[in-house]
């Protein structure tokens, strides 16, 4: 039943149903063998899926190439320019210990709250958000596909580019191990 696409994202969720997204073909929860796929004809966004994240009430957001999807069940809420997105791709998605949302699009980094997205801060970037990652420390890491990667936290807005040791600009993946160590692929 998994659709045979090329998977952008992956994630289990706390009751251990995979999630699969693909570059064309939504996403597909595989649960005790079975396979049940959203796509745009039954509520998803847009068809092509980039990021995954389960919030802390067990809702699956999908980051698709025109806004995000919010599964619980199997009701999908979307969340476009109406909420205050911007046109495009959400490429990454993380979900803070709080409940918020972050979102990295194309044209930057926003934050959801109540239904509503706005950008992060002022200063932080208008370019392209590949990944994202909420340290245990309540950081906000975002790797960016031509400025490097950006902290948000106590301290404001950091950024760390090639510069200070990256072998370049370009952040497509990050990872918090279990002793707090980041990693940067």
């Amino acid at each position: 039943g998994l659709a045979q696409d090329e998977t952008f994202a992956a994630i289990q969720d706390r009751t251990g149903r995979l999630w699969v997204g693909t570059e064309s073909k939504g996403v597909t929860r595989l649960d005790d063998g079975q396979a049940y796929t959203f796509n745009q004809s039954n509520g998803l966004s847009a068809d092509g899926t980039y990021a995954l994240a389960e919030d802390g009430a067990g809702a699956i957001w999908v980051g698709t190439s025109r806004g995000i999807t919010r599964i619980e069940g199997e009701r999908a809420q979307v969340f476009g320019t109406e909420a205050g997105l911007p046109p495009g791709a959400v490429f990454s998605l993380a979900v803070a210990p709080g409940g918020t949302i972050y979102a990295g699009t194309e044209e930057g980094l926003y934050v959801g709250r109540g239904g509503r997205f706005e950008l992060v801060a002022p200063e932080f970037p208008r370019v392209a958000v590949a990944s994202l990652q909420v340290d245990e420390d309540g950081s906000l890491w975002a790797g960016t596909v031509s400025r490097g990667l950006l902290r948000l936290g106590d301290r404001g807005l950091e950024v760390f580019d090639a510069a200070d040791g990256l072998p370049n600009n370009r952040v497509a993946s990050l990872f918090e191990d279990r002793e707090g160590s980041l990693w940067v692929g």
